[in-house]
């Protein structure tokens, strides 16, 4: 049961600020739909392609009616995904019926990994120069868009949709004299500081741990870090699996290895800790130098707690000195910013270019992301949760952040990144199963030491379609 709360906490958030939209949209948000084949008139509205229209957390509404009243433009709204869905093979083929057939003029919040196909079949606008503010959005978001559209831009996003990172308690870093971290580190350097940190622990006979991870349920033999692992393995800007082989890519290897050793280290079972603390937020209790998380925890421990808590059975409290900082990369690959993005692209077919363009660039735009800002909740359509980090920055913006987060976290690093990763774990869900099952043995192999770390990774370097 643990598992399954912990694995499914990363949904919660979404559910959790979504709920009070129910009150305003109690029978869901079914907007006109467009069907119509023939070429649109300019009476026509724009046809926007969403995905979860009828959910009433995502306010589509209320962006019909902010593009209305800021720009004078009609919208309509049709589902991404189709009745008979399967993931992504259904989805990405989906949404090129819909693009060859000219039924949407822009598609919003599309994963990446979605576009990134149809892009080779011309079924988008060429948008490099097109974008208004391209030099006012993050490095990172461009970046990742140059490399989906090898060299030009076809796919944007208007927000970093998932971000993770490294969580530090600073004031047992300050009893153990060790300097928070204070630059991008690659994974290597992470596992070295954790041993430094394990070390000067035990010099000073301290009753605190160096990394809050747990692994492993109590009275199970497996383990199931084998999520967190694709999710932590974002910023490696390669595919997990390769060639029809699970970690066949050196970087996932090398990234196997080196995880294999926190989990064997520094891995815990909730037999030893509190298990009312889920998905590591055990963190906020200060017996723990260091912590991995994403955003869920980034706003159970620097914001209000009200949304999330609701799905805590422990309610989460920091009450220390954080230093927070972008997750580890690859060795070489500093800089690089593990991201997850939701993107903006325009129909080739479109008749109404003019129009999908006008909408992009508002919503790229600063009053897009200072609204985003000022009106948390209400701005869900591009992510999967609130999106508190909009591609868009200035120091207005950046400061707007830096409040919303009690001025516990330097939002700035964040923008400071000029790489991003372009590849996501797994979307297939007939792929991610089996990769789930691999990886969980894998590490359950080098936690209970039935094998070491090179023989799991052998054992886990199977072909994911046999």
């Amino acid at each position: 049961m643990v598992k399954q709360l912990s694995r499914l906490l990363r949904l919660a958030c979404c559910f959790a600020l979504g709920l009070s939209c129910f009150a305003l949209f109690p029978a869901g948000c079914e907007l006109p739909v467009k069907e119509s084949k023939t070429p649109a008139s300019s009476e026509e509205p724009l046809v926007v392609g969403v995905y979860h229209l009828s959910d009433p957390s995502k306010r589509f509404e209320d962006l019909k009616r902010e593009l209305e009243e800021k720009l004078g433009i009609q919208t309509a709204y049709v589902e991404l995904i189709p009745e008979q869905d399967d993931g992504e093979p259904s989805r990405v083929k989906f949404l090129s019926k819909l693009l060859r057939e000219s039924r949407i003029d822009l598609v919003l919040g599309a994963p990446h990994t979605y576009t990134q196909q149809l892009i080779h079949e011309n079924l988008f606008m060429d948008l490099t120069d097109h974008i208004e503010n391209i030099d006012q959005l993050q490095p990172s978001v461009v970046d990742v868009a140059l490399k989906v559209g090898g060299g030009r831009i076809y796919t944007i996003s208007p927000v970093i949709a998932e971000w993770y990172g490294i969580f530090e308690n600073k004031s047992l870093l300050d009893e153990l004299g060790i300097e928070p971290i204070d630059r991008f580190i690659n994974w290597n350097e992470f596992g070295e500081r954790l041993d430094r940190i394990r070390d000067a622990i035990a010099r000073q006979d301290k009753d605190i741990k160096p990394l809050a991870m747990v692994v492993q349920n109590e009275g199970e033999e497996n383990v199931f870090i084998e999520d967190a692992f694709l999710m932590y393995g974002y910023g490696l800007d390669a595919p997990v699996v390769e060639d029809n082989i699970l970690l066949g890519n050196p970087k996932w290897a090398d990234f196997f290895l080196t995880f294999s050793e926190l989990v064997e280290k520094y891995g815990e079972s909730y037999a030893n800790v509190d298990q009312r603390y889920l998905f590591d937020t055990h963190f906020s209790t200060g017996q723990y130098v260091t912590a991995l998380g994403g955003f869920y925890h980034l706003e159970l421990f620097t914001g209000d707690h009200m949304q999330l808590n609701r799905f805590m059975p422990a309610r989460v409290e920091v009450n220390f000195d954080l230093n927070i900082v972008p997750l580890p990369v690859y060795p070489g690959d500093e800089g690089m910013l593990n991201i997850r993005l939701s993107s903006m692209a325009v129909s080739e077919s479109s008749r109404k270019k003019a129009e999908a363009l006008k909408v992009l660039n508002y919503i790229l735009g600063k009053e897009f992301a200072m609204s985003m800002l000022n009106h948390r909740y209400a701005y869900n359509q591009m992510g999967f949760g609130v999106p508190f980090f909009p591609a868009y920055y200035d120091e207005e913006v950046i400061d707007a952040l830096n409040k919303t987060y009690r001025n516990r976290f330097d939002v700035s690093r964040i923008y400071k990144a000029a790489k991003g990763s372009v590849t996501c774990p797994v979307y297939d869900m007939n792929k991610r199963e089996t990769v789930y099952r691999t990886l969980n043995q894998a590490f359950s192999d080098v936690y209970n030491h039935k094998t070491d770390k090179h023989e799991a990774l052998k054992n886990a370097q199977i072909p994911v379609f046999p």
